[in-house]
């Protein structure tokens, strides 16, 4: 059950280009008519795309790709249209959870403006009105599949998870994996691309006594998967350096980082123009400081930010995961109406109206925070933080729910937090940190449970 979408179709393969890719053993032939059976090496990067060096005068920012190992011979599943039932167990949905989305929407009505996500967004809401005894119970509610259910609850990132109601991690995964198969599908395109022209020179040059033409392998496949920003990153080439070592700190800057999975289906980070979005990385209401706006959530601890990245990589593989890195100037930071609110009690209670998204109470009663361009402070880890009731703020959040730095020199001590407070604040920030931005790439990897059984 597939309905192509103006996403999908511009991502469509004609059937010269499906030729190709099979030529080039990048797809093989498979009995299902709505997945293609994708070689691998589509998460590949190759050595030379980590090392090179766009010849950009006044880049917005540096990239540099970690390198990652592979199975070249293996292959994936991967659904030729994301707006379909094989689109959603992509994602991560049981099968009748996917028929669910997929009834209401082609029952929709001709005029109804609804999204595709907008379905996906409305199911998950309303699985999550139905109470669960625990963690994985609610994932099983909310439609999630086993190897996904592991992925958000695995140990390993328990602190991390508990920063946000599980709910948000889910919703996040889900999404985030559902858009990874537009990125999946642009680099099929980009890919046949590249062999049609490289079939049409070689075809060009050969002469009568050339010899015969070598056997497609999966180095073939690698070469056509070299990854640039313009194919994996939604990070226009115009304005990005690609460096094979971090940039150093300008003096008088401060490092602020984040970390991240990709979702396609968010706006780009950076513009066609090269401008800064922060939109593409700000934190809806509800979160530790913001109750009322967009904000913009970055810490002074790369080992924080990595494990946030981390956890994105593991819940979702088939989306690149970054470490963001902007070099703030000192006198930027200086000029901010800054306030720091460190763990106590003016925290746990401003944790608390922020969580509950209370609009009007928050500001009435810390209008010093509300108003703040940019606070400073711990990091809450406590999920259930917006059904305390209240008044029990103070008796129910304990030092034993402050987010703590997972490793590094500093490993144990409280985590900290940078947070601009509205879009205005951090517009002038995007204009103060141009060219002073730097990411980390993590590759894409191969969802281990959607690889065919031998």
């Amino acid at each position: 059950m597939a309905f192509s979408s103006d996403s999908d179709e511009i991502h469509s393969l004609t059937q010269e280009e499906e030729q190709s890719l099979q030529t080039e053993r990048i797809i093989f032939p498979t009995q299902h008519a709505n997945k293609r059976k994708v070689s691998a090496a589509i998460f590949s990067v190759s050595s030379s795309s980590s090392s090179a060096t766009n010849a950009s005068t006044r880049s917005t920012g540096s990239v540099m790709y970690r390198q990652v190992t592979f199975q070249p011979d293996s292959t994936i599943d991967v659904p030729k249209y994301a707006e379909s039932l094989e689109g959603l167990e992509f994602a991560g949905f049981a099968t009748h959870h996917a028929e669910a989305i997929m009834t209401n929407w082609i029952n929709r009505g001709d005029d109804n403006p609804d999204s595709f996500k907008m379905y996906i967004r409305a199911h998950l809401a309303k699985q999550n009105t139905i109470t669960a005894n625990s963690e994985d119970e609610k994932l099983r509610q909310l439609g999630i599949i086993e190897p996904y259910r592991q992925a958000i609850l695995d140990p390993r990132f328990k602190a991390v998870r508990d920063t946000r109601e599980i709910y948000f991690w889910a919703v996040e995964t889900v999404m985030t994996n559902w858009s990874s198969i537009f990125a999946l599908q642009g680099k099929l395109k980009q890919a046949a691309k590249r062999s049609q022209k490289k079939h049409k020179r070689q075809s060009l040059t050969s002469g009568t006594f050339a010899g015969p033409a070598s056997a497609p392998t999966s180095s073939n496949a690698t070469a056509a998967f070299s990854a640039t920003p313009s194919d994996e990153s939604h990070l226009p080439t115009a304005h990005i350096e690609l460096v094979s070592e971090p940039p150093s700190k300008p003096p008088d800057h401060t490092f602020l980082y984040t970390g991240m999975s990709v979702c396609r289906d968010s706006e780009p980070l950076i513009s066609d123009d090269g401008d800064l979005q922060f939109e593409f990385i700000s934190t809806a209401p509800g979160g530790d400081f913001n109750s009322q706006d967009l904000a913009l959530y970055m810490s002074e601890e790369k080992e924080t930010a990595e494990v946030f990245r981390q956890y994105a990589e593991r819940r979702c593989p088939s989306s690149e995961s970054w470490i963001i890195r902007i070099a703030v100037p000192n006198d930027f930071l200086g000029s901010l109406d800054t306030k720091h609110i460190w763990y106590g009690y003016d925290w746990k209670y401003y944790v608390w109206l922020c969580r509950k998204a209370l609009q009007l109470r928050a500001p009435r009663t810390y209008p010093e925070y509300c108003n703040a361009e940019l606070l400073v402070g711990h990091i809450c880890k406590k999920p259930d933080t917006k059904s305390i009731p209240d008044g029990e703020a103070q008796t129910r959040i304990t030092d034993d729910h402050v987010l703590r730095i997972p490793s590094g020199p500093r490993v144990g001590e409280k985590a900290t937090q940078h947070v601009f407070m509205s879009p205005p604040v951090y517009a002038r920030l995007a204009e103060r940190v141009r060219g002073r931005l730097y990411i980390e790439v993590v590759p894409a990897s191969v969802p281990t449970h959607l690889i065919p059984a031998a």
